[in-house]
């Protein structure tokens, strides 16, 4: 999610974006990326104002003093996280850490050995759960 994450910082103008990864590895490639996208004298490629880069593992037991903004973010996203059944229920938390009141997570994931249908059964004690398959004609007609 990490290129999506600049990708967003691009093309919506918007106050700040977070982006988080839970490999210190791509999280140092993410501070590069935007390192080199930002311009000369500080001046920069990125419509979105203020951009935080760092590693977040998610964890059943993260407190909302462990993430700046906690309770704050309108929006997650998250791409291919859902196929480890054993990270499901520290995810859910760590969307209840990082949601607003009317935050929306929006995860991408295939259908792979039930684990999309484990997690949203999981996801549905905390959170209204609504699946979309078709969510674009033109990516659905590239399957």
């Amino acid at each position: 999610v990490g290129l999506a994450g600049l990708l967003l910082a691009k093309a919506v103008c918007m106050n700040s974006i977070l982006i988080t990864d839970g490999n210190e590895k791509v999280v140092e490639g993410l501070k590069e990326s935007l390192k080199t996208n930002q311009g000369p004298e500080h001046s920069t490629v990125f419509c979105c104002k203020e951009i935080g880069i760092r590693q977040l593992i998610w964890s059943e037991k993260l407190s909302s003093l462990q993430v700046p903004r906690a309770g704050t973010f309108d929006f997650v996203i998250g791409a291919d996280c859902l196929f480890f059944r054993d990270y499901h229920k520290a995810l859910v938390h760590t969307l209840d850490v990082l949601l607003s009141s009317n935050g929306q997570a929006l995860l991408w994931a295939p259908k792979r050995g039930g684990t999309l249908e484990e997690f949203c059964a999981l996801a549905q004690e905390k959170f209204e759960v609504q699946q979309e398959q078709v969510y674009d004609d033109e990516v659905w007609s590239k399957h």
